[in-house]
């Protein structure tokens, strides 16, 4: 397979960043988990608010242009 980011002679291939993505998601599915059960109420609200903001900014931006 090919490498990606080639800049500055960084190479990177496919598999080891489809390795990173997974373990990215892995973690930060973790960490939303554990602060579900430590923090329920502020949790919620967060990603709630977050899915707002992000929601109504791509609304926003797919309007414009």
């Amino acid at each position: 397979m090919g490498s990606i980011w080639r800049i500055g002679g960084y190479g990177m291939n496919i598999n080891r960043l489809r390795q990173i993505t997974y373990l990215g998601i892995i973690f930060f599915t973790i960490v939303i988990w554990y602060f579900l059960i430590t923090n329920t109420i502020a949790t919620i609200l967060t990603i709630v608010g977050s899915s707002i903001t992000i929601g109504l900014l791509l609304r926003y931006m797919d309007t414009r242009g």
